[in-house]
C-alpha cells in the first residue's frame, strides 16, 4: 500500500502544467523526500505513471525527476519495483520503453533481483529477451553473483531470442579512436572471461559474441584501410 503525506504538498503537483512548481519542482522533490523519506513511494508513483508524458518536469536538464526516482529506488527497492511491475504492460508501448530506459541508464542494479526473475518466469518468451535489451552491461564484474548479465544468461541463455537481444545490446556502444583497436581488446577480455566460465549457457553465448567481434574487426579494418586509400 502507498504511503501519503498529511501536509498541504501533493506529489502530483509536480506534474502541473504552467507553474513554478514545473520549474522548480526536481528541488521541491529533493527536499520532499529527505524530510518525509517514507513518503517517497507517493513521488515515485506519480513519477512512473506520468513516464509516457512529456511534461515540463521531464524536460527539466541533466534528467533530474529521474535521478530522484532512482534515489527512491535505492531507498525502497520493492516497494517501487511494486508500482513498476503493472506499468510496463504491455512491454511495447512508450511508457514501458521509457521506464526500461531508465533501468538501463542506471537503475537496474537497484531492482531486487529475485522480483525481477519472478517477474519474467510469468512469460519468459517475452520478457527475457525485453530485459535482455536494457540489462548493463556488465559482463566483467568482479562480484558474478551481481551480474544481472551473468544471471540472466544462466537463467534462460538456452534462448537464441535472448542471446541476440543480448548481442545487439553489447555491440551497440559509441567508440572512441580506431573501431577495429576496440574490438581486437575487447576480444582479447571476452576470450579471457570465457577461458575461466563454467556455465553452459554463459559459454554458448560468449562463443557467440566471440564471433560477432572478429565480424566487427574485419568490417572495421575494411572500413579503415578504405579511409586511407
Amino acid at each position: 500500500m502507498l504511503l501519503t503525506h498529511p501536509t498541504p504538498f501533493r506529489a502530483e503537483s509536480l506534474m502541473r502544467r504552467g507553474t513554478i512548481i514545473d520549474h522548480y519542482g526536481h528541488e521541491i522533490a529533493g527536499h520532499y523526500i529527505n524530510v518525509e523519506p517514507d513518503s517517497g513511494l507517493s513521488l515515485a508513483s506519480v513519477l512512473l505513471n506520468n513516464f509516457d508524458s512529456r511534461g515540463p518536469i521531464f524536460d527539466t536538464p541533466g534528467a533530474t525527476p529521474k535521478q530522484i526516482l532512482s534515489r527512491i529506488l535505492e531507498r525502497h527497492p520493492m516497494g517501487v519495483w511494486e508500482i513498476i511491475a503493472p506499468l510496463i504492460e504491455p512491454l511495447n508501448d512508450v511508457r514501458a520503453w521509457s521506464i526500461f530506459q531508465w533501468l538501463h541508464d542506471g537503475a537496474m542494479p537497484l531492482v531486487p533481483k529475485k522480483a525481477l526473475f519472478r517477474w519474467i518466469d510469468e512469460d519468459v518468451p517475452k520478457r527475457a529477451k525485453w530485459v535482455a535489451r536494457f540489462v548493463p552491461k556488465d559482463l566483467f564484474s568482479e562480484e558474478p553473483d551481481a551480474s544481472i548479465c551473468r544471471q540472466l544468461l544462466i537463467r534462460y541463455g538456452e534462448r537464441k531470442d535472448l542471446r541476440t537481444q543480448f548481442l545487439d545490446n553489447f555491440l551497440s556502444e559509441g567508440v572512441v579512436g580506431p573501431r577495429s583497436e576496440h574490438y581486437i581488446e575487447l576480444k582479447q577480455r571476452v576470450l579471457s572471461s570465457r577461458s575461466r566460465e563454467v556455465e553452459p549457457n554463459r559459454r554458448l553465448w560468449l562463443d557467440e559474441y566471440i564471433a560477432s567481434l572478429e565480424r566487427e574487426i574485419e568490417t572495421a579494418k575494411m572500413l579503415e584501410e578504405r579511409e586511407f586509400v
